[in-house]
């Protein structure tokens, strides 16, 4: 990691509308400086300008890192980032939904190094944002789970909540991607009062299988929860 991510992380903390959704502050047209190092978690264009009202410079799929230098909003109050990509340089816009702030890559756990890949395709299926979701939390819509990718370390960061106190998450490294599956080491923590009389959790190294052609992952041989089983899905997020 750069000297220059290192030295910028410690602002993400104004920048966590992008995982909520929050509107920054700036007017349309104007620039409101943040710096923060973000990913691309979706197929993303990049532009001279926040507008799509000119073909792209450039197309990033999801795992692309760059600094957010500030936020805007167009004349149609939506939200853009001005950025600059780390590996050329270049500045321009993109579209505010597509970025996440990177979190840290400074607490890796102690004798773990970089994800085991045997299958790239499936790495790229991974990295990026996902929705993720259990089974017993009803009438909900899906959270949000996302990869983030640095120098081959996959930190994996969800989280759902429902009605009341219904919720789910997951952290961790990811460390392992097969065909078809993946391996997390991490904690697995999900409360329904409804059904669970406390709050579950289920730590260490948790598979992920999903079938060929399908486009969501699921937990394998979860740890039971009283008479319950957490059915937790990661699954591709359709843009």
């Amino acid at each position: 990691m750069g000297f220059l991510r290192i030295a910028f992380y410690a602002l993400a903390v104004p920048a966590l509308f992008l995982a909520t959704g929050a509107t920054p502050a700036a007017a349309p047209g104007d620039i409101e400086p943040l710096y923060v190092p973000a990913m691309v978690v979706s197929e993303a264009n990049f532009r001279a300008d926040p507008s799509t009202g000119k073909p792209p410079l450039d197309t990033f799929q999801a795992g692309k890192q760059v600094l957010i230098l500030g936020a805007t909003q167009d004349t149609q109050g939506r939200d853009w980032y001005a950025v600059s990509v780390y590996d050329d340089g270049r500045e321009g816009f993109i579209f505010g939904n597509l970025l996440r702030p990177l979190p840290s890559f400074t607490d890796v756990p102690e004798g773990m190094g970089v994800a085991d890949v045997s299958d790239d395709a499936e790495q790229s299926r991974l990295v990026g944002r996902h929705d993720f979701s259990l089974g017993q939390i009803k009438g909900a819509k899906p959270g949000e789970l996302v990869v983030f990718e640095d120098l081959g370390l996959l930190r994996v960061e969800g989280q759902q909540l429902g009605n009341g106190e219904d919720r789910v998450s997951l952290t961790g490294w990811v460390t392992e991607v097969l065909a078809n599956r993946f391996w997390v080491s991490g904690e697995l923590i999900y409360r329904v009062p409804g059904l669970m009389q406390a709050e579950c959790r289920q730590s260490g190294e948790m598979l992920f299988t999903r079938p060929a052609n399908g486009v969501a992952w699921q937990l394998d041989k979860p740890a039971a929860c009283g008479n319950w089983y957490p059915q937790v899905s990661v699954q591709l997020r359709k843009e």
